[in-house]
Protein backbone atom coordinates (compact mmCIF):
# COMPACT_ATOMS: atom_id res chain seq x y z
CA UNK A 1 0.00 0.00 0.00
CA UNK A 2 1.61 3.53 -1.14
CA UNK A 3 1.31 6.73 0.57
CA UNK A 4 -1.52 7.98 -0.61
CA UNK A 5 -3.81 5.17 0.04
CA UNK A 6 -2.80 4.65 3.58
CA UNK A 7 -3.70 8.42 4.29
CA UNK A 8 -6.70 8.36 1.84
CA UNK A 9 -8.17 5.42 4.68
CA UNK A 10 -7.19 7.15 7.65
CA UNK A 11 -8.89 10.33 6.41
CA UNK A 12 -11.88 8.25 5.03
CA UNK A 13 -12.41 8.82 1.41
CA UNK A 14 -11.08 12.73 1.62
CA UNK A 15 -9.41 12.63 -1.27
CA UNK A 16 -6.50 15.17 -0.58
CA UNK A 17 -3.30 14.38 0.33
CA UNK A 18 -0.85 16.92 1.79
CA UNK A 19 2.48 16.30 2.66
CA UNK A 20 5.46 18.14 3.42
CA UNK A 21 4.04 20.84 2.86
CA UNK A 22 1.01 20.83 5.60
CA UNK A 23 2.72 18.23 8.29
CA UNK A 24 3.96 20.02 11.34
CA UNK A 25 6.84 18.02 12.41
CA UNK A 26 7.90 20.85 15.26
CA UNK A 27 11.39 21.46 16.05
CA UNK A 28 14.45 19.79 15.34
CA UNK A 29 17.28 19.19 16.66
CA UNK A 30 18.94 22.40 14.91
CA UNK A 31 16.01 24.39 15.96
CA UNK A 32 14.00 24.44 12.58
CA UNK A 33 10.42 23.75 11.97
CA UNK A 34 8.50 23.07 9.02
CA UNK A 35 5.79 25.31 7.30
CA UNK A 36 1.97 24.26 8.05
CA UNK A 37 -0.91 25.89 6.38
CA UNK A 38 -2.55 28.81 7.99
CA UNK A 39 -5.47 29.48 5.62
CA UNK A 40 -6.62 26.78 2.73
CA UNK A 41 -9.19 27.20 0.50
CA UNK A 42 -10.72 24.85 -1.86
CA UNK A 43 -9.84 24.75 -5.86
CA UNK A 44 -12.51 25.59 -8.61
CA UNK A 45 -13.70 22.03 -10.83
CA UNK A 46 -13.13 23.08 -13.67
CA UNK A 47 -16.53 23.50 -15.09
CA UNK A 48 -16.52 21.40 -18.79
CA UNK A 49 -14.96 18.55 -16.76
CA UNK A 50 -17.07 18.23 -14.11
CA UNK A 51 -19.94 18.34 -16.05
CA UNK A 52 -18.47 15.15 -17.90
CA UNK A 53 -17.56 13.70 -14.75
CA UNK A 54 -14.20 13.41 -15.23
CA UNK A 55 -11.73 12.61 -12.18
CA UNK A 56 -8.20 12.92 -11.89
CA UNK A 57 -5.12 14.25 -9.32
CA UNK A 58 -2.91 16.41 -9.79
CA UNK A 59 0.70 16.62 -8.23
CA UNK A 60 2.14 19.83 -7.41
CA UNK A 61 6.04 20.99 -6.27
CA UNK A 62 7.04 24.53 -4.45
CA UNK A 63 8.60 26.14 -2.39
CA UNK A 64 7.45 28.07 0.55
CA UNK A 65 8.91 31.32 1.53
CA UNK A 66 9.69 33.15 4.61
CA UNK A 67 6.79 35.15 3.92
CA UNK A 68 4.34 32.23 3.95
CA UNK A 69 3.43 32.10 0.32
CA UNK A 70 4.21 29.01 -2.40
CA UNK A 71 6.49 29.92 -4.83
CA UNK A 72 7.89 28.23 -8.22
CA UNK A 73 4.92 26.10 -8.13
CA UNK A 74 5.60 23.24 -10.63
CA UNK A 75 2.49 20.88 -11.79
CA UNK A 76 4.56 17.76 -11.89
CA UNK A 77 1.74 15.49 -12.96
CA UNK A 78 -2.10 16.17 -13.92
CA UNK A 79 -4.48 13.70 -15.74
CA UNK A 80 -5.91 16.82 -17.29
CA UNK A 81 -3.99 20.34 -18.23
CA UNK A 82 -7.32 22.08 -16.45
CA UNK A 83 -6.93 20.45 -13.18
CA UNK A 84 -3.06 21.55 -13.15
CA UNK A 85 -4.15 24.85 -13.96
CA UNK A 86 -7.39 24.80 -11.14
CA UNK A 87 -4.95 22.99 -8.13
CA UNK A 88 -2.17 26.07 -8.95
CA UNK A 89 -4.54 28.83 -8.36
CA UNK A 90 -5.37 27.10 -5.15
CA UNK A 91 -2.12 26.87 -4.25
CA UNK A 92 -1.00 30.50 -4.95
CA UNK A 93 -4.14 31.91 -2.51
CA UNK A 94 -2.89 29.51 0.48
CA UNK A 95 -1.21 31.18 3.41
CA UNK A 96 1.34 29.41 5.59
CA UNK A 97 2.86 30.05 9.08
CA UNK A 98 6.59 29.35 7.49
CA UNK A 99 9.47 27.05 8.10
CA UNK A 100 11.98 28.92 11.33
CA UNK A 101 15.37 27.85 12.04
CA UNK A 102 16.17 29.50 15.13
CA UNK A 103 13.09 31.19 15.96
CA UNK A 104 13.72 32.82 12.71
CA UNK A 105 11.31 32.63 9.24
CA UNK A 106 13.17 31.05 6.46
CA UNK A 107 12.49 29.17 2.99
CA UNK A 108 11.07 25.90 2.66
CA UNK A 109 12.01 23.76 -0.09
CA UNK A 110 10.98 20.87 -2.00
CA UNK A 111 7.68 20.50 -0.87
CA UNK A 112 5.09 18.86 -2.36
CA UNK A 113 1.22 18.79 -2.33
CA UNK A 114 -1.19 16.21 -4.24
CA UNK A 115 -5.06 16.95 -4.93
CA UNK A 116 -7.71 14.85 -5.98
CA UNK A 117 -10.26 15.99 -7.87
CA UNK A 118 -13.86 14.24 -7.71
CA UNK A 119 -16.99 14.50 -5.76
CA UNK A 120 -15.71 13.16 -2.29
CA UNK A 121 -12.65 15.36 -2.62
CA UNK A 122 -12.62 17.85 0.46
CA UNK A 123 -9.82 19.87 -1.27
CA UNK A 124 -12.05 20.98 -4.59
CA UNK A 125 -15.66 22.95 -4.42
CA UNK A 126 -18.26 20.21 -5.80
CA UNK A 127 -20.44 20.27 -2.72
CA UNK A 128 -24.12 18.76 -2.52
CA UNK A 129 -25.27 22.03 -3.66
CA UNK A 130 -22.59 21.75 -7.04
CA UNK A 131 -23.75 18.50 -7.41
CA UNK A 132 -27.30 18.79 -7.39
CA UNK A 133 -26.67 21.83 -9.69
CA UNK A 134 -24.65 19.59 -12.66
CA UNK A 135 -27.37 17.46 -11.97
CA UNK A 136 -29.95 20.16 -13.43
CA UNK A 137 -27.77 21.15 -15.85
CA UNK A 138 -27.53 18.03 -17.88
CA UNK A 139 -31.43 17.62 -18.42
CA UNK A 140 -32.61 19.29 -22.05
CA UNK A 141 -34.22 22.27 -20.59
CA UNK A 142 -32.42 22.87 -17.12
CA UNK A 143 -34.79 25.19 -14.43
CA UNK A 144 -32.49 27.63 -13.30
CA UNK A 145 -34.02 31.39 -14.10
CA UNK A 146 -31.96 34.43 -15.35
CA UNK A 147 -31.53 36.96 -13.23
CA UNK A 148 -33.90 39.65 -14.31
CA UNK A 149 -36.58 37.30 -13.85
CA UNK A 150 -35.90 36.58 -10.10
CA UNK A 151 -37.58 39.12 -7.19
CA UNK A 152 -34.06 40.99 -7.34
CA UNK A 153 -30.76 40.71 -9.02
CA UNK A 154 -28.41 39.07 -6.63
CA UNK A 155 -25.23 41.35 -5.27
CA UNK A 156 -22.56 40.78 -3.66
CA UNK A 157 -21.96 41.22 -0.12
CA UNK A 158 -18.50 39.63 -0.27
CA UNK A 159 -16.07 40.03 -3.08
CA UNK A 160 -12.51 38.25 -2.44
CA UNK A 161 -9.94 40.37 -3.89
CA UNK A 162 -7.54 37.48 -6.49
CA UNK A 163 -4.58 36.96 -6.22
CA UNK A 164 -2.05 38.39 -8.98
CA UNK A 165 -0.53 35.24 -10.54
CA UNK A 166 3.37 35.36 -9.23
CA UNK A 167 4.24 33.90 -12.46
CA UNK A 168 3.46 36.95 -13.86
CA UNK A 169 5.45 38.88 -11.48
CA UNK A 170 8.48 37.50 -13.76
CA UNK A 171 9.41 39.52 -16.49
CA UNK A 172 7.28 42.32 -17.93
CA UNK A 173 4.73 43.37 -15.84
CA UNK A 174 0.95 43.26 -17.25
CA UNK A 175 -2.22 44.51 -16.39
CA UNK A 176 -5.48 42.09 -18.21
CA UNK A 177 -8.86 40.70 -16.99
CA UNK A 178 -11.14 37.46 -17.12
CA UNK A 179 -15.01 36.80 -17.69
CA UNK A 180 -16.23 34.35 -15.05
CA UNK A 181 -19.79 32.69 -15.58
CA UNK A 182 -20.82 31.30 -12.37
CA UNK A 183 -23.94 30.10 -10.33
CA UNK A 184 -25.25 31.76 -7.06
CA UNK A 185 -27.26 28.95 -4.95
CA UNK A 186 -30.09 29.58 -2.50
CA UNK A 187 -27.86 30.50 -0.17
CA UNK A 188 -26.63 33.07 -1.60
CA UNK A 189 -22.61 30.86 -2.71
CA UNK A 190 -20.82 30.21 -5.60
CA UNK A 191 -21.24 27.78 -7.34
CA UNK A 192 -19.49 25.92 -10.75
CA UNK A 193 -17.60 29.13 -11.77
CA UNK A 194 -16.23 29.04 -15.68
CA UNK A 195 -13.68 30.70 -17.27
CA UNK A 196 -15.35 32.63 -20.77
CA UNK A 197 -12.56 34.75 -21.50
CA UNK A 198 -9.36 35.71 -19.89
CA UNK A 199 -6.46 37.74 -21.47
CA UNK A 200 -4.01 35.24 -19.75
CA UNK A 201 -5.12 31.95 -18.40
CA UNK A 202 -3.80 32.87 -15.04
CA UNK A 203 -5.82 35.86 -14.65
CA UNK A 204 -8.92 33.41 -16.02
CA UNK A 205 -8.24 30.68 -12.69
CA UNK A 206 -7.46 33.11 -10.29
CA UNK A 207 -10.44 35.13 -10.80
CA UNK A 208 -12.15 31.71 -11.06
CA UNK A 209 -10.35 30.90 -7.69
CA UNK A 210 -11.53 34.12 -5.78
CA UNK A 211 -14.99 34.17 -6.75
CA UNK A 212 -15.89 31.21 -5.30
CA UNK A 213 -15.31 32.54 -2.02
CA UNK A 214 -17.25 35.55 -2.62
CA UNK A 215 -21.05 35.67 -1.62
CA UNK A 216 -23.86 37.51 -2.73
CA UNK A 217 -27.77 38.24 -1.49
CA UNK A 218 -29.58 34.99 -1.33
CA UNK A 219 -31.33 34.72 -4.68
CA UNK A 220 -35.49 34.10 -4.74
CA UNK A 221 -38.29 33.79 -7.10
CA UNK A 222 -41.87 34.42 -5.98
CA UNK A 223 -40.46 34.81 -2.60
CA UNK A 224 -38.94 31.28 -2.83
CA UNK A 225 -35.02 30.44 -2.79
CA UNK A 226 -33.63 30.10 -6.28
CA UNK A 227 -30.76 29.54 -7.96
CA UNK A 228 -29.43 31.85 -11.08
CA UNK A 229 -26.78 32.31 -13.60
CA UNK A 230 -24.47 35.35 -13.60
CA UNK A 231 -21.68 36.61 -15.54
CA UNK A 232 -18.99 39.64 -14.43
CA UNK A 233 -15.70 41.04 -15.45
CA UNK A 234 -12.86 41.10 -12.95
CA UNK A 235 -9.64 43.25 -13.97
CA UNK A 236 -6.23 42.25 -12.66
CA UNK A 237 -3.97 45.40 -12.50
CA UNK A 238 -0.02 45.29 -12.41
CA UNK A 239 1.77 45.44 -8.99
CA UNK A 240 2.61 48.49 -7.92
CA UNK A 241 6.17 49.09 -6.48
CA UNK A 242 7.34 46.09 -8.37
CA UNK A 243 10.63 46.16 -11.02
CA UNK A 244 10.72 44.01 -13.87
CA UNK A 245 11.35 40.52 -13.32
CA UNK A 246 10.86 40.75 -9.58
CA UNK A 247 8.54 38.45 -7.39
CA UNK A 248 7.14 39.52 -4.26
Amino acid sequence: MNRITSLRGLAGRLAVVILAATIVRGADAGGRTEPRVKERIQAVYPYDLALQGVEGEVELQFRVDPDGFARDIIVAKAQEPAFGFAAKAMLEAWEFEPATENGLPVAAMQQSLNVRFDSASAAVALGASAQGLLAELKKGKPDIPKASALDAVPWAVKMVRPVYPRDLMKGIRISGGATIDFFVDGDGRVQLPRIVSATQWEFGWAAATALLRSEFTPPKKGGAPAVTRMRIPVVFAAPAGLKDGADR
